[in-house]
């Protein structure tokens, strides 16, 4: 097959770098079958996922300090990149594992104590992380609104856990979740709790029933009067605060965006494959079609475009502290990396199926898995119209703030 190299191929890369992307791509293509099952029957692919963790592909942004593998940001966008191709669903989960990791591995948010409690979690065997925070009725808070789920007090440094979050990616294979919930001691708070899925009151209703990323198994997380220890309070702050932050993180936004350019390469590749090879009525290639020959040049021009885009702004991302507040200089850049790479996608997709056509549309087909879980890719936060909002605060409201590439520290650097 004819894939698409891009930015990411051998040449471009560093050794770990290279070997990230091989474990992703080698163990993504080996499973290929079993992804296409799981996409039927809406199951996790449980033996991808072990597979990936015996790699040591769970830990890659663990850093090595903790015992993990300490890749940057960029390194794991190209390697969630590579992963989807194969196996979106899968890629999709684990990215929201990573992201927990990530997050506090170059963020560092919480209280060293805590943040070393999570990396102690992340080196047990079977580790596997998700934050919970979208709700039925709140939906996901964009803007990190107040959730219904709550934590009421039960003495002294105890809690009481209650509520409910849907959208669990990977519910069922979950060894701890961070929690998203209104704190019910008569303040404006909201905390993050970090607790074992196995602790009491915690069940799963399996609510999963979708037209794409099947095999996330995204099922509803119940909270019944669930035991919190004071220190799995992992963070806590106003609520007023909170909404003055900066509403995403480079180690959600990007993770998620380079799954969906993987769904576009695997499309592309495809198609690509489907033109050289397909010749009707033992005639001409459909390749040797002109408007065959332009779709392919416009997906593989749109796709070079894109990748480019979310490395740049990973590699921005990386040079700036969360903590800082030069993160608002890098916000705009995660926003319109996330915004430009997912509208690619689907175009991508979409010229795919037209370079072929009907047979793209049978169940089962590789183009018609792509062309379904491709659609949720606006849908994550920041949706289209939260990354446009935050493009436009930018330009409009911030005007002392330079905004892309020159208002973050990548330029300082190389300039």
């Amino acid at each position: 097959m004819t894939r698409f190299v891009g930015l990411g191929g051998p040449a471009m890369v560093a050794p770990p770098c290279r070997e990230l992307i091989d474990i992703a791509r080698n163990l993504g293509a080996a499973h290929a079958d079993a992804a296409a099952e799981c996409d039927r029957s809406g199951e996790i692919n449980t033996a991808l996922l072990d597979d990936l963790r015996a790699a040591g592909y769970l830990s890659a942004v663990l850093p090595r300090p903790a015992g993990g593998g300490g890749h940057s940001l960029g390194e794991i966008v190209l390697a969630q990149a590579a992963l989807a191709e194969y196996d979106a669903s899968t890629a999709l989960g684990v990215g929201m594992h990573l992201m927990v990791i990530g997050n506090e591995g170059w963020g560092t948010r919480w209280h060293p104590r805590r943040r070393e409690r999570l990396f102690a979690y992340a080196r047990q065997p079977g580790a596997l992380f998700n934050v919970l925070a979208t709700e039925p009725e709140l939906g996901a808070p964009q803007r990190l609104e107040r959730p219904a789920t709550t934590l009421v007090p039960d003495g002294p440094d105890r809690w009481i856990l209650s509520g409910r979050k849907s959208f669990a990616t990977f519910a069922e294979e979950l060894s701890h979740a961070v929690v998203y919930a209104s704190v019910g001691d008569g303040s404006d708070d909201v905390c993050l709790v970090l607790l074992p899925m196995s602790a009491p009151g915690v069940s799963i209703e399996r609510t999963w029933d979708t037209i794409g990323m099947r095999a996330t198994a995204s099922h509803d997380v119940i909270f019944d009067g669930t035991p919190v220890e004071g220190d799995n309070v992992v963070n806590r702050s106003s609520y007023r605060v909170l909404t003055k932050r900066p509403a995403m993180t480079p180690w959600f936004a990007l993770p998620v965006a380079a799954v969906y350019l993987g769904i576009a390469r695997a499309a592309r590749n495809h198609a690509v494959e489907y033109a050289r090879t397909r010749r009707p009525g033992r005639g001409a290639r459909v390749a040797d079609d002109p408007h065959v020959r332009e779709l392919t040049g416009q997906m593989d021009a749109e796709l070079m475009a894109a990748e480019s885009t979310i490395l740049v702004a990973a590699s921005a991302a990386g040079l700036e502290l969360l903590e800082s507040p030069r993160f608002e200089a890098i916000e705009p850049i995660e926003a319109a990396a996330k915004l430009v790479v997912t509208s690619t996608a689907i175009r991508v997709v979409d010229a795919a199926m037209r370079i072929v056509g009907g047979a793209a549309l049978r169940g089962g087909s590789p183009l018609e898995r792509c062309y379904r879980d491709v659609r949720s890719g606006p849908v994550h936060h920041p949706n289209d119209g939260r990354a446009q909002a935050a493009l436009a605060k930018h330009a409009l409201d911030q005007l002392r703030t330079p905004v892309g590439i020159e208002g973050s520290r990548l330029f300082r650097v190389n300039a």
